[in-house]
């Protein structure tokens, strides 16, 4: 909690108490640096292929989260939809973004490239 409201608090450049559309952007760049940092999510240049398409997905990503259409973005708003995100991504157990992508390869396990930690050998003996 106290994490996603230091989050919130930081990207509020306005200082309303609301995230504006403008200010989401850095909303979730600053709330990923901690997933980031050990390995659940992957950098936004990991995720778009391009700084438009990444404004794009947050802009509706957005529009998804402003469920009181004020064209802003509460706290609540904001914690109730963080909450949710971060218990889809551990629902199955926590496992770094890394090893799920590589997990997710269609390539035999044996044939899939492989981190210099030797994780694959760990997980595939």
């Amino acid at each position: 909690y106290y994490h996603l409201l230091r989050c919130f608090s930081d990207a509020d450049a306005s200082l309303t108490g609301r995230i504006k559309k403008e200010e989401f952007d850095a909303l979730i760049d600053v709330a990923a640096v901690a997933p980031r940092k050990f390995g659940f999510a992957p950098l936004a240049s990991e995720q778009y292929v391009s700084v438009e398409e990444r404004r794009e997905a947050r802009a509706n990503l957005f529009k998804t989260i402003n469920t009181e259409g004020t064209g802003e973005i509460s706290f609540q708003e904001f914690l109730d939809w963080a909450m949710e995100h971060i218990r889809g991504k551990v629902s199955h157990g926590v496992q770094s973004w890394a090893v799920a992508k590589l997990l997710a390869s269609p390539a035999p396990a044996d044939e899939r490239a492989c981190c210099a930690g030797g994780i694959c050998k760990w997980i595939f003996g």
